[in-house]
């Protein structure tokens, strides 16, 4: 029979494993969410070889977006007036974009394919899950207005949480197609349901806050509270119905106002409707861009 100090001997063993196991859970946790943030904040610099079956002749642009870095491009001319500033996810470049600029392009449309700050070949030795890309695009904006071009945007994943903040700060942007927007800012997270909810709300805000902390650039107001000022404009969220984003994107419809609608693109997760329905893709694409501009 053991004695009652053989008993405390097991209780205080047991409590120093489950000390350690608690101790060891958290420094994964921390240390990744540390990992992810770095990572967000490195820059993703990529070479862009001009494609030689690029059906489409595109002109070299560079010019100088926020903080004086040098933005690069390729710019197509419109046969419609109309040019469709296209942004890419957050490790891809220009090329990340191809599908959607062929299909714009073989409609008469313009494209600016732009390589983001900090990515392919565009300035910047830091990025900041795009909280700091807004002005870029407003100078792309700027040199497409100059050109006397009328501008729409469209973006992909980051490149769409992007082109909703920028269209919420410029009137000049007339039209906004947005691939699986990204979350901006804690507040852009659903509400927390059950326990799994709860501790990735914790996990992804950890990650936003490093972000910050590396980045040295302030987290900004959240999509859910200024893509209402997109109202009056065309609005085209799209999302994978099989993916994780669509309740997080159903929310920013809901949020938008009357004008916005949302394509849950069947059998799609993550901005892989190209890939999953491209007749279809490039059908709403061009449909939703020709109303805006009937």
């Amino acid at each position: 029979m053991r004695t009652p100090r053989s008993r405390r001997y097991w209780l205080r063993l047991i409590g120093f494993a489950l000390f350690s196991f608690v101790s060891l859970f958290l420094c994964l946790i921390v240390g990744s969410t540390v990992a992810i943030a770095a990572s967000y904040v490195s820059p993703a610099p990529s070479p862009v070889v001009l494609p030689s079956d690029l059906p489409f002749a595109v002109e070299d642009v560079r010019f100088t977006g926020g903080d004086n870095l040098t933005l690069r491009g390729w710019l197509a001319q419109p046969r419609n007036g109309v040019v469709i500033i296209l942004l890419h996810g957050y490790y891809g470049n220009r090329l990340s974009m191809r599908f959607q600029a062929e299909g714009l392009v073989a409609a008469g449309y313009g494209v600016l394919m732009l390589d983001s700050r900090g990515s392919g070949e565009s300035d910047g030795s830091i990025r900041s899950y795009g909280w700091a890309d807004v002005p870029d695009v407003q100078a792309a904006v700027d040199l497409l207005k100059a050109r006397d071009y009328q501008v729409g945007v469209l973006g992909c994943s980051i490149g769409g949480q992007i082109a909703l903040r920028s269209a919420a700060s410029d009137k000049d942007i007339e039209a906004v197609v947005a691939d699986g927007p990204s979350v901006a800012a804690h507040n852009d997270m659903l509400p927390i349901g059950s326990n799994w909810d709860g501790f990735r709300f914790v996990y992804n805000a950890a990650i936003l806050k490093w972000v910050e902390i590396f980045s040295g650039v302030s987290m900004p107001e959240p999509v859910v509270d200024v893509i209402d000022q997109i109202a009056l404009r065309p609005l085209l969220l799209i999302a994978g119905a099989n993916g994780t984003e669509l309740p997080q994107i159903q929310e920013y419809a809901r949020r938008a106002g009357s004008t916005a609608e949302l394509w849950a693109v069947p059998g799609a997760h993550h901005c892989d409707g190209p890939q999953v329905a491209p007749e279809e893709y490039t059908r709403r694409m061009l449909a939703f861009f020709d109303a805006a501009w009937d």
